[in-house]
């Protein structure tokens, strides 16, 4: 590097007329060092050639000194030979330097790595062949030419000729090398035997030079290896010259990148490659303004197979090669399988396309609605780039790398690669930078990727970089989420590979094609165990209507065995997760990458080990928590991570951790733009596809909707608008979604319920779930602290709220704190939320009754908090055990809040082994708990055939409890014997009509008991019991007959009383009492039972009463009342 000197010269040099440094005496190297570090002019800095010439004179002076060195010591009698032929003459050689006059009149500046030419004068130039490595004595002379013939022309020079003409290799980087320069080269290179590279990037040779540089080449023997001519503003003659090269194969890897040569220029040159004498292995003509013209030589090339076999390179990027002719291209690549490396980044392949929504050419009426998925075109077919090319990656054996960055392919054509991808076993490194695939497009590739890497063992590394993969295009094929209605314009490329990939999830058995019309006449294809997925007959033309029903379900919940995880898949997770890629496209990866398998918590921990970014190691453990093996896995993954891991995590899965695919069944409340959120949401609709799959068998294929019953999907809501799930309209990109979820299956047969010991562990832990603060007795002397500023008291039919905010509790206990905040509240009146007499005769009179009210209120509140927690404690046992239904019903006795008793029945739902005994513990829960968990769970479900003997009280308007009525009416004309007694219809006596066999009313109370004889209920239980012998409690009862009526509906009539006003006989005495006489006559008794839903028979009511009055008063009193009502037998929970 030339650097500005001081112009002060040493004692022993002087300037010359033309101010080049003379020899004034002896000299020593670091003389001659310092006569080119001083020749160095701060105005003129770029001197040509000095340093390579100082070079040579250093090393030979350096070399002639140790020659003497070593004479001198092993002759030491006899003198130095004569030196004047071996020392340098430097007076002469240094006279022959050009002057600072001559460098300014060459307009040509060169950097300081480059020497200008020398005349032979009297210069020894032994040296060159010495201390240069030039081994071979006959390429001396080429270099003392071609420095000659730089100094005669006053061109520049390239150093590496100079230093060592048989390398073999010429490089001119950056040497503003031009025309002239360039044929001063081509003088010498015929001379360069062992010439095989040549590298003249960043130069200015233009065509001139370079049909003199080819002429040269041309003229060589051999054939040059490599040269690379980018950037040397190359125009059509040249273009025309380095054709004449290629077709005569005289290069193997050429170069002609960021030339601008244009298309025809192009065009030109790439016609070298038709010749069959061509040996051109690599070629890149990236940036040359490339396109119709060089797509047609480049189709024409590839076509021939013959001929393009030698290809193994291609570089086309930063061209125009898009439109029909990129078509036609990529379709001629499509049988090429030698090609190992295509880069075609920044040409707009993807836009060749032209795809676009049927609403600018409406083609029917289906097309114009915006719920149909639709691909159609404007006029013209555009050609089918991506589509040969992934029919490429489907074929090619040896393709190892293709960058298709920034060429607009959109999500259509990412899932058009993907289809590709999946089949090629060859391509190692794809990229798709700067490519709007969206989300659908980018989650197709990965999958694709995981898919190939699995199956054929493919190390594959993928770019994804700035593809918007955050942004959901409503309009892109989805393969995770098909279900919808289509509307195919099959001349498209993209719309029969959506067709084909319809076809493939129905062959998987992932889904189904119903009301398929191809312009407007039923069409089917027919794939399934017929013929390979390349020998489909899709159609080319025409518009394709159909509905594509997405019916991918769970086939069980039975705990599964962690996947296989190759080593090719734990490479490709580290690479990703240990890149700087964005957490979308991680999040995407592991996505697409994780589908359809099971991990172990030691598989992920050895995963997450490796990963040292935060972020990244959560992703890996939010999107496999849900895949974990079983429940104890998932418990394992959450102790062994760190504690501020384990926080993060279950604050990104607090909306979804209560899902286990062991035990689904329970309350959801979903965010679906959020993708776990999203993906448990997804599991749900696997769940129930696997009902309706039910239904689909049972309707021989059809998609009936079971008398529009909700078993599996109860109370869903999206945005708090009732939203019925449907197999053929995939779930909203947003919105909240709440449900309960009922699982459709049932234990299996061989499960086992949990054992005494373990049922004590849980129970243990139950109990430890308390609250320290809250004890169970009031004690006088326990201290009080405020917790809340506001107590409320209710009791039926009043309500107090005492505000505390300027009362001050005095010391001591608990009690004497309420009443004093009460003595405090009577004397303020205004803004008060109590009125002064309800203070008054609650507080002034019994102020200790308030405190008391006032605390078991607190109590209560603590209880269900503590319930609350043990529900929790309960989810998690309920995923790993199932239980038997005497184990159920302790656990059911021992919760008193309404909403958590019923919680916990829908968690152990369907985790009894022994599930035909539900109806008995329904029968025996509090009315207020069976409504809860009718309500949820749904009379469709809580309806067991088997178990059919019992009462039922059914609203036709439900459409799950009308199903029940329609089961029940089909069940009566089958079994013999009389089954349904004292049926009423709004209270009023009632025969079921043969009519209601086909279809049930949608609206009215039906109330029945329903009866069977002795041989039904046997022949029930012989088939329960050989195909589920578990199924059966030990103490299963059904009666028989219709004898059990009568005291069954005593026992309805005392559980509607304590459903309407708790378990006090004299309370709903007094209820019933309307004239407060204490006694009740007919028409108050039957007046008192209507109002709390009992509706009974004229005939019915005088039954009654004649039960009750046991003294024949034709009137009952209070004491006879509560003797009948501890007479019925009827224990609730």
């Amino acid at each position: 590097m030339i650097r500005s000197r001081s112009r002060t010269l040493p004692e022993r040099m002087v300037l010359s007329p033309d101010h080049s440094p003379r020899y004034a005496g002896a000299v020593d190297p670091n003389v001659i060092n310092e006569i080119f570090e001083r020749f160095a002019d701060p105005e003129e800095p770029n001197t040509d050639g000095i340093e390579t010439f100082i070079d040579h004179v250093k090393t030979n002076i350096s070399v002639r000194s140790k020659q003497r060195e070593l004479y001198s010591s092993s002759n030491s009698n006899d003198s130095m030979p004569s030196t004047s032929t071996q020392v340098f003459k430097l007076e002469p050689l240094i006279n022959e330097l050009p002057s600072r006059a001559s460098s300014q009149a060459e307009p040509t500046r060169h950097d300081a790595g480059e020497s200008r030419s020398l005349e032979e004068s009297n210069v020894d130039m032994s040296f060159l062949s010495r201390d240069s490595g030039l081994e071979d004595a006959g390429q001396r002379p080429v270099a003392i030419q071609y420095m000659k013939i730089c100094h005669e022309r006053k061109i520049p020079t390239l150093r590496s000729i100079l230093r060592d003409p048989t390398s073999g290799s010429i490089d001119g980087s950056h040497s503003r090398m031009d025309c002239a320069g360039i044929s001063g080269v081509a003088q010498v290179l015929p001379q360069l035997e062992n010439l095989s590279s040549i590298v003249l990037r960043d130069n200015r040779i233009g065509d001139k030079g370079c049909c003199e540089l080819v002429q040269a080449l041309m003229a060589m023997s051999g054939r040059i290896q490599v040269l690379n001519l980018e950037q040397n503003r190359i125009g059509r003659e040249g273009a025309g010259a380095l054709e004449a090269l290629v077709a005569a194969g005289k290069v193997v890897d050429l170069t002609v990148s960021k030339n601008k040569m244009g298309d025809e220029a192009t065009a030109r040159l790439l016609r070298g490659l038709l010749s069959t004498d061509c040996k051109v292995e690599r070629l890149n003509i990236a940036s040359n303004e490339a396109a119709r013209a060089s797509c047609k030589v480049l189709t024409t090339f590839f076509d021939d197979l013959q001929l393009s076999a030698g290809l193994l390179s291609l570089d086309i990027s930063w061209n125009s090669i898009r439109g029909t002719w990129a078509g036609d291209f990529a379709r001629s690549l499509s049988n090429n399988t030698n090609l190992r490396r295509l880069n075609a980044a920044w040409n707009g392949l993807g836009g060749s396309d032209a795809l676009a929504k049927s609403n600018d050419t409406p083609r029917s009426e289906a097309t114009e609605n915006k719920d149909v998925f639709q691909v159609h075109s404007h006029g013209n077919v555009a050609p089918v780039t991506i589509l040969h090319l992934s029919n490429w990656l489907k074929k090619t054996k040896a393709l190892d790398e293709l960058d298709l960055s920034h060429n607009r392919i959109s999500s259509e054509g990412g899932v058009m690669l993907a289809e590709g991808l999946e089949v090629c076993c060859c391509v190692k490194i794809l990229s798709l930078n700067g490519n709007p695939i969206s989300q659908s497009g980018s989650r197709s590739i990965w999958s694709a990727t995981a898919s190939s890497g699995e199956k054929l063992g493919v190390k594959r590394q993928i770019f994804l970089n700035d593809c918007g993969i955050t942004r959901v295009d409503a309009h892109a094929f989805d393969p995770s989420e098909p279900a919808g209605k289509y509307s195919l314009d099959l001349e498209l490329s993209y719309a029969r590979t959506v067709l084909r990939g319809l076809l493939r999830l129905t062959a998987q058995g992932d889904g189904q094609i119903e009301d398929c019309k191809l312009e407007g006449k039923p069409f089917s294809v027919k794939f399934v165990g017929e013929c390979s997925e390349d020998q489909w007959e899709i159609p080319t033309a025409g518009v394709l209507l159909l509905t594509f029903h997405n019916l991918k379900a769970v086939k069980s919940l039975l705990p599964a065995a962690p996947s296989l995880l190759s080593d090719h898949f734990k490479e490709s997770v580290l690479q990703v997760l240990s890149s700087d890629s964005s957490l979308e496209t991680q999040q995407l990866f592991l996505k697409s990458t994780f589908a359809g398998k099971t991990f172990s918590s030691k598989q992920i921990l050895e995963l997450a080990m490796k990963i040292s970014r935060k972020q990244s190691r959560l992703q890996l453990y939010v999107s496999s928590f849900h895949k974990l093996a079983d429940v104890h896995e998932c418990d394992s993954l959450l102790s062994n991570v760190t504690i501020e891991d384990r926080e993060a995590l279950e604050m990104q899965l607090r909306h979804s951790i209560i899902y286990s695919k062991h035990n689904p069944t329970g309350h959801y409340q979903l965010n679906l733009s959020d993708p776990i959120q999203r993906e448990v949401a997804m599991h749900l609709c696997e769940i129930k596809n696997s009902d309706l799959l039910k239904s689909i068998l049972k309707d021989k294929g059809g998609f009936k909707t079971e008398h529009e019953i909700e078993k599996v999907w109860r109370n869903a809501r999206l945005n708090s608008l009732h939203h019925r799930y449907r197999s053929d309209v995939s779930l909203p990109r947003d919105g909240i979604l709440t449900l309960d979820l009922v699982s459709p299956f049932y234990p299996p047969g061989d499960a086992a319920p949990m054992s005494a010991e373990e049922y004590q562990e849980m129970e243990r832990e139950l109990a430890q779930c308390d609250l320290s603060d809250i004890s169970k007795e009031a004690k006088a002397d326990e201290p009080w602290e405020i917790r809340r500023r506001r107590l409320k008291w209710r009791a039926p039919g009043k309500q107090l709220d005492i505000d505390f905010s300027d009362a001050e509790p005095e010391e001591g206990s608990f009690f004497s704190a309420v009443m004093a905040a009460a003595r405090s509240l009577k004397a303020k009146q205004d803004g008060q939320p109590a009125s002064a007499s309800s203070l008054k005769s609650l507080s002034s009179r019994r102020p200790s009754l308030v405190a008391k009210k006032l605390w078991e209120d607190e109590q209560e509140e603590a209880w269900i908090e503590i319930e609350q927690r043990q529900v929790v404690v309960l989810r998690r046992w309920s995923n790993l055990h199932y239980f038997t239904c005497s184990q159920a019903r302790v656990l059911l006795h021992r919760f008193k809040n309404d909403a958590t008793c019923a919680e916990v029945f829908v968690i152990l739902f369907r985790r009894v082994v022994d599930w035909l005994g539900w109806p008995a513990i329904l029968a025996d829960l509090r009315p207020s708990v069976v409504e809860v968990i009718r309500y949820r769970v749904g009379a469709a479900n809580l309806f067991e055939l088997a178990a059919a003997v019992g009462y039922y009280e059914l609203a036709l308007a439900v459409p799950d409890e009308r199903w029940v009525m329609l089961q029940l009416v089909d069940a009566s004309v089958k079994e013999p014997g009389i089954n349904m007694v004292e049926t009423t219809l709004n209270g009023i006596s009632f025969d079921v009509p043969s009519s209601w066999i086909k279809d049930v009313p949608r609206d009215g109370l039906v109330t029945l008991y329903y009866c069977r004889i002795p041989e039904t209920v046997d022949k029930f239980l012989q088939d329960v019991s050989s195909s589920s012998p578990s199924a059966l409690p030990p103490d299963f009862y059904q009666p028989v007959g219709i004898e059990w009526v009568k005291t069954m509906k005593l026992r309805q009539i005392k559980k509607k009383m304590i459903g309407a006003l708790g378990d006090f006989p004299s309370l709903v005495f007094r209820k019933m009492d309307k004239s407060s006489r204490g006694i009740l006559t007919r028409v108050e008794l039957a007046g008192g039972l209507r109002e709390m839903g009992v509706w009974l028979h004229p005939n019915e009511t005088t039954e009654l009463l004649e039960l009750l009055d046991t003294n024949n008063d034709n009137r009952v009193d209070e004491d006879e009342f509560v003797k009948f009502w501890r007479s019925v037998e009827y224990q609730i929970i």
